[in-house]
């Protein structure tokens, strides 16, 4: 579609727009030929009012989906939450997994993120949940559990912190905020099973130093916790 038909058939007639706003480098149509100077000189003719969003620079370089996609590849969760402003977060209905973590008294929620969404490398992430307006510490496995099978869909499995209730069928969204290490496979559950407690134990310590500690306590107190 050309940048003309874009704006008289669908800008115009079809959602009537009456203001746009568009960042400096935004191109539409065919070829691109769609820009702010082509769209600042048809305002007059189709009736809207237009502005321009000038490109944020962090460092030497705009902040853009691109450069979020690829720091989130790398697996570089905090730089990624920084230039966002909010954390990044798969979100999703919880459902039955394969009811592992409950036989080794690790009871874990399950979600299964939609085929496209874009996740960091495989691994292990302390994770801040947030399920019907209550929020949870976490630790969150994000890849396909080798451990127990080689052909397992992506999935996103956490273990809450101090949780017991029964959260099937509901809501959650998680936060990804640290990585901790990358998925692997372990010889046997015994092992994953250790593995897991060391993981718990670390998350413990992670929530306290970075949301739980209180203005009050002395630096020592920090120190010795942290």
């Amino acid at each position: 579609m050309t940048a003309d038909d874009f704006v008289k058939n669908i800008l115009s007639k079809d959602l009537k727009v009456a203001h746009l706003v568009m960042g400096e480098d935004f191109r539409f149509g065919y070829h691109r030929q769609g820009d702010y100077e082509y769209l600042k000189s048809r305002k007059n003719e189709f009736k809207y009012e237009l502005w321009k969003i000038p490109e944020v620079i962090d460092g030497e370089s705009p902040i853009s989906s691109t450069r979020i996609r690829a720091l989130l590849s790398d697996g570089k969760i905090e730089e990624v939450n920084r230039l966002l402003g909010f954390p990044y977060y798969v979100e999703g209905t919880i459902v039955h997994g394969a009811h592992l973590g409950r036989t080794i008294d690790m009871p874990t929620i399950n979600i299964m993120p939609e085929e496209n969404k874009l996740l960091p490398p495989f691994g292990v992430y302390m994770t801040k949940v947030l399920i019907e307006g209550k929020w949870y510490d976490g630790v969150t496995n994000i890849g396909r559990k080798p451990t127990v099978g080689d052909d397992n869909a992506r999935g996103v499995e956490t273990y809450l912190l101090h949780a017991s209730e029964n959260l099937y069928g509901k809501k959650a969204r998680v936060d990804v905020l640290h990585f901790k290490r990358p998925e692997q496979k372990f010889h046997s559950i015994e092992e994953l099973k250790e593995q897991m407690a060391q993981d718990v134990k670390q998350a413990e310590v992670y929530h306290k130093c970075h949301y739980s500690l209180s203005k009050e306590l002395q630096e020592a107190e920090k120190q010795r916790i942290c």
